[in-house]
C-alpha cells in the first residue's frame, strides 16, 4: 500500500512542478519593471551617464 501512495506523491509532484514553475515565471516577467535595474546590468546603449 504505501508503495502506490509513493508513486502518487511522485506523479503528482511532477505534474504539479511544470505549471507551477510556468507560473512563477509568468509573475516574475510580468513584474521584472517594478524594480530598478543595476547600471551594469543595464542594456547597452541604454545607460545613464
Amino acid at each position: 500500500m504505501s508503495n502506490y501512495i509513493l508513486l502518487l506523491a511522485i506523479v503528482v509532484g511532477v505534474l504539479a512542478e511544470v505549471p507551477i514553475m510556468l507560473m512563477l515565471v509568468k509573475i516574475c516577467l510580468a513584474t521584472r519593471n517594478w524594480f530598478e535595474r543595476a547600471p551594469e546590468l543595464a542594456p547597452i546603449g541604454r545607460r545613464e551617464t
